[in-house]
């Protein structure tokens, strides 16, 4: 039995929803897993793992652009960023020395390197986009990435061999040790399909990342689907008020949070999914296979690439949030749909 830690990036639900399947298997195994997290993560892996024990770990603290402008926001919070990074990886000292760890797995957590006991740094971009495609900004974004990344001993991409969901965010830059692609992870892998005995959504919202966009999508959404002849349902991505509900139009109704199981059960009982394109969420959709409307976080250049590459290969039909027309989107969105060969995971390829 090993001793573990499993710690996600606080920045949406995301990184902590794709642990979940992680986590499971090394239950299964026999391991102690320990979760180290913030705010709406740690409060989404306390609901869903509620006998583990965990430990809060202090998050980067980013605040994000109203106007879409995230990388000039972003670049003026560097020197607090960097000094969350050294903040976390002097704690995981301390943590690793009182609870004996062996092994940490930090989903994008860059100061969670320990010389002493084994670890693993899990992404989906080790490209990191940059506005107007600048191709020395990318790079030296990219040889900062690396910089901190080697100093993991294990690096995994959640995805098919060869990038098929990421493109160029795993393909366009190599990494000095070997990537383990260790497939496209989801926590509704294993869910048996159960019949749903509420009516049928025409179209289900899942809101997720960070504020103030969340809202500002939200807002969007519930002004262009009101009063019009489709029942929505929208669920708001707040696990920290889970199960509220409430009627903010005659066709519209909502729900805070949902668990593992009642969201997979939403999903397939809803005829079009509308979303944000971060990558977890995209994991999600193809472990159910499903196809949806994506709408990229506005200045967040990953999401946005990831939007546009599905929309060419025919999967997926995306739209910016600042042209969103979602009555078009519905029709258009019925064109696109995922290829029959992507197949469900095994067991993952991970031990230790």
């Amino acid at each position: 039995m090993k001793r573990i830690l499993v710690s996600p990036l606080d920045w949406g639900l995301g990184h902590a929803s794709r642990l979940v399947p992680i986590i499971r298997q090394l239950l299964a195994d026999g391991h102690y897993i320990l979760i180290a997290a913030d705010n709406q993560p740690l409060a989404f892996l306390q609901k869903e793992f509620p006998e583990l024990d965990t430990v809060r770990l202090p998050s980067y603290q980013v605040s994000y652009s109203k106007s879409g402008n995230l990388a000039v926001k972003l670049a003026l919070q560097t020197p607090k960023i960097f000094y969350k990074i050294y903040e976390e990886h002097r704690i995981l000292k301390r943590i690793c020395a009182e609870r004996q760890i062996d092994v940490v797995i930090a989903d994008n957590r860059f100061g969670l390197y320990n010389r002493k006991v084994h670890t693993v740094f899990m992404t989906h971009q080790i490209a990191i986009q940059v506005p107007n495609d600048n191709p020395f900004l990318e790079r030296l974004l990219f040889m900062l990435n690396k910089a901190f990344i080697r100093k993991f001993n294990e690096i995994w991409v959640p995805d098919f061999e060869g990038g098929q969901l990421t493109g160029k965010l795993t393909q366009k830059f190599k990494l000095p040790r070997p990537v383990n692609y260790i497939g496209p992870i989801s926590r509704f892998y294993e869910l048996e399909a159960t019949k749903s005995s509420s009516k049928p959504n025409d179209v289900l919202v899942l809101l997720s990342g960070p504020e103030p966009q969340r809202t500002i999508l939200e807002d969007n959404l519930v002004a262009q689907l009101s009063g019009t002849k489709h029942n929505v349902l929208l669920v708001r991505g707040l696990p920290r008020d889970i199960g509220q509900r409430e009627i903010i139009a005659p066709n519209i109704r909502t729900l805070n949070f949902l668990t593992t199981a009642p969201l997979a059960e939403a999903i397939r009982n809803s005829k079009t999914i509308v979303c944000r394109s971060g990558y977890s969420t995209i994991l999600d959709l193809v472990a159910l296979k499903r196809s949806a409307i994506l709408i990229p976080t506005p200045g967040q250049t990953e999401q946005e690439y990831l939007g546009d590459y599905l929309m060419e290969k025919g999967w997926y039909y995306s739209q910016r949030q600042d042209k969103l027309d979602i009555l078009n989107a519905l029709t258009a969105s019925q064109n696109y749909q995922l290829p029959d060969t992507f197949k469900p995971l095994g067991r993952l390829p991970i031990a230790f």
